[in-house]
């Protein structure tokens, strides 16, 4: 139930703030924006609840969770009969947008890594897509490269030259044949750019995140540490790409003989 009571506060909160705060002093576009991320995180944590609950007793937790996607969805329905009825006030033209984002100029690296996420034909330990109801909801592999466990989520969105977070691709990373929290780190590129946008290890000891839409940045300190964090997994995935396509070539040879 720990998952759930997480959901369930988080989707309250939203509730709360829409209903509680005055259009002048809310933008609603950016509060669904906001809930709409957070509810692709339960569907995701759902489907990767269902993939690990043999024998773990995660059903509670699963139905629990799929009321808070439901929720989720009937909060955001909300939002939108709150935007469309909200009115522009007499004389005010409706809010600018913020011209403060930088353009996104894609990495061919990460463009490479991100393909590979997506192409059903390289070997992988597993390749899960996942789906917000029947709305396609990003693309999960894992694989294991010189002793590392490597997990990359796919958005699955198409890259927005004006939103550098209108596609991602996540990294998390562990010694292989380990498990738990303790040695997990995970970290994030917005916009398929090669430039890290967030990370964090399971202590929270070296935390960072990029100022976006909703807030500050945190942990500037930290950025050197996570960029080159990124660049490692980068190779790996890309290294790890190559040597399963080389077998693969070898292989074939091999059979046409």
């Amino acid at each position: 139930m720990h998952y759930f009571a997480i959901a369930l506060v988080t989707v309250a909160c939203w509730l709360f703030s829409a209903l509680n705060v005055s259009a002048e002093t809310v933008n609603h576009q950016t509060e669904r924006a906001a809930l709409e991320d957070q509810c692709r995180g339960y569907g995701i944590l759902v489907d990767a609840l269902r993939k690990d609950n043999k024998d773990r007793g995660f059903t509670s937790a699963i139905a629990a969770l799929e009321g808070s996607v439901k929720l989720c969805q009937r909060a955001l329905g909300y939002l939108d009969e709150l935007i469309a009825a909200t009115p522009t006030p007499a004389g005010a033209s409706a809010p600018p947008v913020s011209t403060t984002i930088p353009k996104v100029v894609p990495s061919p690296k990460m463009m490479e890594v991100a393909a590979m996420v997506l192409d059903s034909s390289i070997p992988v330990l597993m390749r899960t897509q996942h789906y917000f109801g029947e709305q396609p909801m990003g693309t999960t592999i894992v694989f294991v490269h010189k002793g590392k466990r490597y997990s990359l989520y796919h958005s699955s969105e198409r890259i927005r030259p004006d939103d550098p977070n209108s596609a991602w691709l996540s990294f998390w990373v562990r010694k292989n044949g380990t498990s738990g929290q303790h040695n997990l780190m995970s970290f994030t590129d917005n916009g398929f750019d090669g430039k890290v946008d967030f990370g964090i290890d399971s202590p929270r000891q070296r935390y960072f995140k990029h100022a976006d839409r909703y807030s500050a940045a945190e942990g500037l300190e930290h950025e050197a540490f996570w960029q080159k964090e990124l660049d490692v997994a980068i190779n790996a995935a890309l290294e790890y790409k190559r040597s399963v396509t080389t077998r693969r070539v070898v292989r074939n040879k091999k059979r046409r003989r």
